[in-house]
């Protein structure tokens, strides 16, 4: 009878250790892709205090003012790609 006990015991043992070896995780590993495009612009649009578009601080883009309920709103809107917002002329060349 202490023979079957004894199997019975270890048999047990076994499968908790390979149930817990199942449950360990492994460390992550985060890799991150090399980026050699430009830096982005650092130097923030000044806040709006006169109605009109403007020529952001960011390459390709401009803002629209707007003066609603008291605040000033501002629309940042894109060139397209290769062009830049002229602000005498009022459009992208």
């Amino acid at each position: 009878m202490k023979l079957p006990n004894k199997l019975a015991g270890l048999t047990l043992f076994i499968g908790i250790a390979l149930a817990l070896g199942a449950c360990t995780t492994q460390k992550e590993q985060w890799t991150f892709p090399e980026y050699n495009g430009p830096l982005p612009v650092i130097n923030p649009d000044p806040p709006c205090t006169a109605a009109g578009y403007f020529t952001s601080n960011t390459p390709g883009k401009y803002y629209r003012c707007v003066f609603n309920n008291n605040r000033w709103l501002k629309y940042v809107f894109s060139c397209p790609t290769g062009q830049n917002y002229n602000q005498a002329k009022q459009k992208c060349e």
